[in-house]
């Protein structure tokens, strides 16, 4: 198995590049290129994560725990799939969500109710800007759980709000 630094002296080379391109690229000295080369030192893992997605390689292949170079982003692919169609949900539903709100708010003047529920949308919301602030695989799954209970909790106001003589207090 090839080694780290000849994996990396190898992917600059085949594209043209001089150890002050890789060194301007991760934001490290011409010599610390040189001794990740050389393997003298091991660089860390952000070093190794951005210079895996500049040359589009896994970093199992620029490591030289694998013999094939093409990253494995399938899962990642899917679960970012998965939270683009979800939040294009959300958007869907805020926007006919605000469409009931206008029409609440003119056929019955009082929005204290409207209010209540829109607090628990924006409790949900804090969640998911907090969940969305450092998005890693490792939180994929709560920012969808979150969005797919932003998503509920929606539906039932607009349900709510579409049919007022549902609700007891007007």
């Amino acid at each position: 198995m090839a080694t780290f630094g000849e994996r990396l002296k190898q992917l600059r080379i085949s594209n043209n590049l001089k150890q002050s391109d890789i060194a301007n690229i991760v934001s490290i000295s011409e010599r610390q290129v040189s001794r990740f080369e050389h393997d003298e030192n091991s660089p860390n893992l952000d070093v190794v994560s951005v210079l895996a997605d500049y040359f589009s390689v896994s970093i199992d292949y620029l490591v030289g725990v694998a013999d094939e170079p093409e990253k494995n982003t399938s899962v990642a692919d899917e679960t970012l799939d998965s939270i683009k169609k979800s939040a294009d949900d959300n958007l869907s539903l805020i926007k006919s969500m605000n469409d009931v709100i206008n029409l609440v708010i003119l056929q019955h003047g009082s929005i204290e109710e409207l209010q209540k529920k829109l607090s628990i949308l924006s409790d949900i919301n804090a969640r998911l800007t907090k969940a969305l602030g450092g998005l890693s695989r490792k939180n994929a799954d709560e920012v969808l759980q979150i969005i797919e209970s932003n998503n509920e909790t929606i539906k039932e106001i607009i349900a709510e709000f579409k049919h007022p003589h549902h609700n007891a207090s007007t």
